[in-house]
């Protein structure tokens, strides 16, 4: 079945609801995305590991930082307090054992190993929104009008 190709221009001007204007906005923000957009504050060294990801995984050797970034990635939907939390519950199950690398710490190696770098974007203090494609000039949330 073949698809029929959507004009999205058209569709951005036939949006007539808030909320389906604002998801066009992002739609249309897609279609001029870059690695090279100032808003994304990638460096040159970020921009060039995006372009050109590692071919196999790294070695990492120490087994603590292994378990770190495995558990960082087993908890990538819980919060940084749930990772901070295993890790002192492991502190007190294993008092002997060597502490854990931090949240961010783990974070900062798997930079290290990877060349990828987190981008972030300033969020609402409910996050109700991220200040980001339509968002970014704004200065107050639309949805709960916070700073």
């Amino acid at each position: 079945m073949e698809r029929t190709p959507v004009d999205l221009d058209q569709l951005a001007y036939l949006a007539v609801l808030p909320d389906m204007q604002t998801s066009m906005d992002f739609i249309l923000a897609l279609r001029s995305a870059s690695l090279d957009d100032p808003i994304a504050k990638l460096d040159e060294d970020a921009k060039k590991n995006l372009r050109e990801p590692l071919r196999e995984l790294p070695n990492v050797v120490d087994p603590i930082v292994r378990h770190g970034i495995t558990m960082y990635y087993a908890l990538e939907h819980s919060s940084r307090n749930a990772y901070e939390r295993i890790c002192a519950s492991m502190q007190r199950t294993y008092p002997d054992a060597e502490a854990m690398p931090s949240f961010r710490r783990t974070e900062r190696i798997i930079a290290e190993y990877t060349g990828i770098k987190s981008i972030t974007h300033d969020m609402c203090p409910d996050t109700c929104i991220a200040f980001t494609g339509p968002f970014t000039d704004l200065d107050q949330c639309p949805i709960c009008h916070k700073t």
